[in-house]
């Protein structure tokens, strides 16, 4: 038979849950969950849009120049050990040569490319894990 103190932390605990909307709210967003990334043009999310144009050109070797960071168009963030972006981002055709990548390149061109990739963040690592999960290129 369940003590009477396991009673009292049972109904707590459901007061709790209903008090934070988890119960009657189930659009109530989740601890740890993924949310909207309201804000594409933030700091953080332009330096993952980075990351992930900077992988883009070290693994594709079809093309003859590097391609540019031109924005980040939508996105999902998610509190992980560090922040995971879930991301779409624009590559714009630079002038810049492959073999001689230079951060000064800038776009000469429309968006020829759009990427969907996955940018797990931890910035007290001073790393970032970026997996390209599609590509659409023109």
């Amino acid at each position: 038979m369940p003590s009477f103190s396991a009673f009292i932390c049972l109904s707590l605990a459901l007061a709790f849950a209903c008090a934070n909307g988890a119960i009657l709210n189930p659009a109530a967003k989740l601890v740890g969950g993924h949310s909207s990334i309201s804000d594409v043009s933030a700091p953080e999310v332009v330096a993952a849009g980075v990351a992930v144009a900077r992988h883009f050109d070290s693994t594709s070797s079809s093309r003859l120049n590097v391609a540019s960071f031109a924005r980040v168009t939508s996105g999902t963030k998610q509190v992980v050990s560090g922040m995971k972006y879930e991301i779409e981002v624009e590559l714009s055709p630079t002038a810049c040569a492959r073999d001689a990548p230079d951060d000064s390149c800038t776009s000469v061109g429309p968006p020829f490319c759009v990427v969907k990739a996955s940018v797990w963040s931890q910035p007290w690592l001073k790393k970032n894990a970026v997996s390209i999960l599609t590509e659409a290129c023109k």
